[in-house]
């Protein structure tokens, strides 16, 4: 059987047809399945009984399970806890905005990179979610978001270029007018930044936005912070981001993690300023820490997160302060465990 939300709409055009199905069996089947919003084939009552019986034995629905739903009293932020069939789990973060929603999903149960900053980390790699799995967490959070547009970004559990042949398949299915129907170009993939790797999506010309997280000023402090790093330097990393750039006529967004006395020194300034200088095709976005006392930093005062920001003006194309939504919920960025029992500090 093959799991229905894996599928692109001209796969799915191929299953019906090789069953010997007329092929606008296909489109009423993505139409229930995505702006409908059925979780079985028995839904599909413009399918004759047969036909669905049929097709019971050729296609499965994804189980989901939502375990917790935290909102905040903050910003509105919600949190999902969300578990899969074999029980692995993910969370998965809805975010009001102005005018839209973001949703942030999970590629990944666990990660294996090790960011010491970030808790998923802590888990390690648990496995790597199928298409379908990352497709149903937006798909289950659509439902709150009522005629509000809707922005995908890959930056919750897990590398998204760790696991690329699945998240690949799931921005194709995303961003198809006949399935997920949200647009390439509002879905954001965010990467550690594995040069090889960002080469490889930027060939596949699917129009997504990158993110690259540096997180440091130099390569010394980036391998200590972010292990993966040591295979690949900062400038490596920098010209992959650029030759991306190139190939999709898009700017990327360089992600920096301000650590108080660790990453935002002044001399970390100076050495990012020169990274940017001249202005490439680079935004960058100062992330001030969520801080958790399963994780030995702490967040930056506000004046110093000002003064570090202002020293950088110029020499990117943009330099904004991102704080994250939905810290008192631990729906911040680093803050996604997936797990239903709260790690002890060590």
């Amino acid at each position: 059987m093959r799991a229905l939300k894996a599928l692109t709409f001209d796969e799915l055009q191929a299953q019906v047809q090789a069953l010997g199905v007329a092929r606008y069996r296909a489109a009423q089947l993505a139409d229930w399945t995505y702006a409908k919003g059925a979780r079985d084939l028995a839904a599909m009552t413009n399918l004759p009984l047969e036909l669905r019986q049929r097709l019971a034995g050729e296609f499965h629905f994804t189980p989901v399970d939502e375990v917790v739903h935290r909102v905040s009293a903050q910003d509105g932020t919600r949190k999902f806890l969300l578990r899969f069939a074999d029980g692995a789990a993910v969370e998965t973060v809805l975010m009001p905005m102005q005018g839209h929603h973001t949703v942030c999903i999970s590629s990944q149960v666990g990660c294996r990179f090790a960011c010491k900053f970030c808790l998923t980390a802590r888990r390690g790699l648990i496995r790597n979610l199928t298409p379908d799995e990352i497709v149903q967490q937006v798909l289950h959070v659509r439902r709150f978001i009522g005629a509000a547009g809707l922005n995908v970004v890959f930056m919750g559990m897990g590398e998204p270029l760790d696991n690329f042949e699945a998240v690949v398949q799931s921005i194709r299915i995303l961003g198809a007018r006949r399935l997920g129907n949200i647009g390439a170009r509002r879905i954001t993939v965010s990467t550690t930044g594995i040069p090889d790797a960002i080469r490889r999506l930027a060939d596949l010309d699917l129009r997504v936005k990158l993110a690259v997280s540096l997180n440091a000023s130099n390569d010394g402090d980036r391998k200590r912070l972010m292990p993966v790093t040591a295979r690949h330097s900062l400038v490596d990393t920098l010209e992959a981001a650029a030759t991306f750039a190139r190939r999709t006529k898009h700017h990327v967004t360089l992600e920096y993690v301000l650590l108080r006395d660790v990453t935002d020194r002044p001399e970390d300034a100076e050495r990012l300023r020169a990274l940017g200088s001249p202005p490439g095709p680079f935004k960058l976005n100062l992330i001030p820490f969520n801080p958790d006392p399963r994780l030995r930093f702490d967040r930056p005062l506000p004046e110093r997160v000002r003064e570090f920001a202002a020293h950088l003006q110029g020499a990117f194309r943009s330099v904004s302060v991102r704080w994250s939504m939905g810290l008192d919920i631990e729906a911040a960025c680093g803050q996604l465990f997936g797990a239903e029992t709260t790690e002890a500090a060590p």
